[in-house]
């Protein structure tokens, strides 16, 4: 089976992005200081800055046009649906059709029937959605194993749907949800976002990198493609009959004759391609999920345009690292320099061909290495970022995993990473040389973020609404901070030597003096983005992106998928 062990996890984007704007625009941005759509300073030593602007199409997936023209596209990071209005004299406009506070947990791929109701799959809550054209949304099947591909045959009004990875299965949908998902056929390796013609099934399988046909009755398979492709994510068959598919790992968009299944390849676009729709003016159009854009392609020249500027999905752990800062959105980790350019690095889990697990969580390390964690899998990995080729190497593996290591810090001095085990409550300790553990604290209570200072760990414990110290020594816990905060998930120390505190229930960042506990709020209305969520109801608090560099500039993640940075100047009327 031709595929790389962690890419079969690329389903589990589950950053619960929230947004506050429905409609955006290429042009808008929001870098004033403070005000109501953002985040707003109190502190007079820092002045707010959107060092990277956000993107209207970030965890951008499965897309079809509706019967009004539009395009309507799934967003797995902010959980949410939205309809693109391409037509016209202005520029593309993004719109929220169902919001993400409406219960539709990472949408998938998206397909409509001939009545103007859409369908949709859920991929990490095991749900299949019937929406209407107002974007009310009914769940039709449940229980499922990471539903991915959806279709409509507009011929015989039936309603198919394909897992992938976790289930691999093949089912037809009651379009009403009255009768139970009828199985079609379980002997695909991973079948993927698929099309329909003829009573058939046109199905890319990720698993062998063959296309097949599938009957929608008996769910016979007949091989139609079984070279000449790499990662083939999905396809669509065009109004010309032919069949055209993306891949994942390459960034090529291939087409396919139907005769005599010669594959040419039609356009390069970049590596992270997700799926495809042909539009009423007869163009391809291309979602990207690691560029969060979309692409619209000639489908005879292969000429291409980007019709949304670049970003990144959700921002879920941020780190410093010299004059750079990283950042990563638990599928690859990205570099961003002082002016805020962005910039991939080889750390891609969905593109690694060694294996290299999802970044969900990372910490600055000694030389030009990070450390990232995956939660999903409990291990952990130390990373060099400025490599031209994977260089990487496991801290904590599969064989002996952690319950969900989420905040970590190391010790330079001592060659130590401590890790806050979110699963277990527990603080971990691993020697970075030979990498034997122990266990420094344990009954906490969510530890979901860690710093350290004089040989003690300050941790925040999420679900207990507190900060504990910890002797790194003897283990011995004792209350640090206890009723002030409601949720703390993200800890930093500033350039004076006080602690920082992301508190998700309040939305402020907090500053402890460390001397005297004097606490101020540095800023407030922060977003409240980060708890993930897997299917009902369990509940996964993630780290608060928090960072300080050298300079004393404090850096958050914004609810949009951009990086905020409170730029310190260093005077204010409580100077401490």
């Amino acid at each position: 089976m031709k595929k790389s062990t962690k890419t079969l996890l690329y389903l589990t984007v589950i950053i619960l992005a929230l947004t506050t704007t429905s409609v955006y625009s290429l042009t808008s941005s929001n870098t004033s200081q403070g005000g109501k759509k953002g985040i707003n300073v109190i502190d007079w030593a820092y002045r707010k800055v959107t060092l990277v602007e956000s993107t209207p199409l970030r965890g951008c997936n499965g897309l079809i046009f509706g019967p009004d023209g539009a395009l309507y596209v799934c967003q797995t990071s902010p959980n949410s649906i939205s309809r693109v209005k391409l037509q016209g004299k202005h520029t593309p406009r993004v719109e929220t059709f169902v919001g993400p506070n409406h219960g539709v947990i990472t949408p998938d791929d998206i397909t409509v029937d001939d009545n103007g109701n859409f369908y949709a799959t859920s991929a990490i809550g095991g749900e299949v959605y019937k929406i209407d054209s107002q974007g009310m949304k009914h769940v039709i099947a449940r229980g499922l194993s990471g539903p991915n591909g959806i279709s409509y045959d507009e011929e015989s009004g039936r309603l198919f749907m394909t897992e992938c990875f976790w289930g691999n299965r093949i089912f037809e949908l009651d379009p009403d949800g009255v009768t139970p998902p009828r199985l079609v056929n379980d002997q695909l390796y991973v079948p993927e976002g698929f099309d329909i013609r003829d009573g058939k099934l046109v199905i890319p399988d990720f698993g062998s990198w063959w296309i097949v046909e599938v009957d929608m009755d008996t769910g016979v398979i007949e091989p139609l493609v079984t070279e000449g492709l790499i990662t083939p994510v999905a396809l669509k068959i065009g109004p010309d009959g032919y069949i055209y598919t993306v891949e994942l790992a390459t960034g090529l968009v291939k087409k396919i004759n139907p005769d005599d299944f010669e594959i040419e390849i039609l356009t390069m676009l970049s590596p992270g391609l997700d799926n495809l729709a042909f539009g009423p003016d007869g163009y391809l159009y291309v979602s990207s999920y690691h560029d969060c854009t979309i692409w619209k392609v000639d489908p005879d020249s292969g000429e291409n345009t980007m019709l949304f500027p670049m970003g990144i999905n959700s921002v879920a752990s941020i780190d410093v690292k010299g004059e750079d800062l990283y950042v990563c959105d638990s599928i690859m980790v990205r570099r961003i320099d002082e002016e805020g350019n962005v910039y991939k690095t080889w750390a891609n889990a969905w593109l690694s061909p060694t294996g290299y697990p999802l970044p969900m969580t990372l910490t600055n390390a000694i030389g030009d290495n990070l450390i990232t964690a995956d939660f999903i899998d409990g291990v952990v990995a130390e990373i060099d970022p400025t490599a031209v080729v994977e260089d990487w190497r496991f801290l904590v593996d599969h064989f002996d995993s952690i319950s969900s290591p989420a905040g970590m810090e190391v010790d330079v001095e001592n060659n130590l990473l401590y890790i806050a085990a979110y699963g277990s409550g527990e603080v971990i300790e691993v020697d970075l040389i030979t990498l034997e553990r122990r266990i420094v604290a344990d009954y906490l209570s969510g530890p979901v973020d860690l710093v350290i200072k004089d040989g003690t760990l300050y941790v925040a414990e999420a679900l207990a609404g507190r900060i504990t110290m910890i002797d790194i020594a003897s283990g011995i816990k004792e209350i640090f901070l206890n009723g002030y905060v409601g949720k703390p998930k993200g800890l930093a120390w500033d350039d004076n030597g006080n602690l920082l505190i992301v508190d998700t229930a309040k939305r402020e960042l907090l500053k402890v003096n460390m001397d005297n506990l004097d606490i101020r709020v540095v800023a407030s209305n922060l977003p409240a983005i980060h708890t993930t969520y897997y299917p009902y109801p369990l509940i996964w608090d993630a780290p608060a992106p928090i960072a300080v560099n050298a300079k004393g500039d404090i850096f958050l993640a914004g609810s949009d998928g951009s990086v905020i940075m409170l730029k310190y100047h260093g005077h204010h009327w409580w100077h401490w």
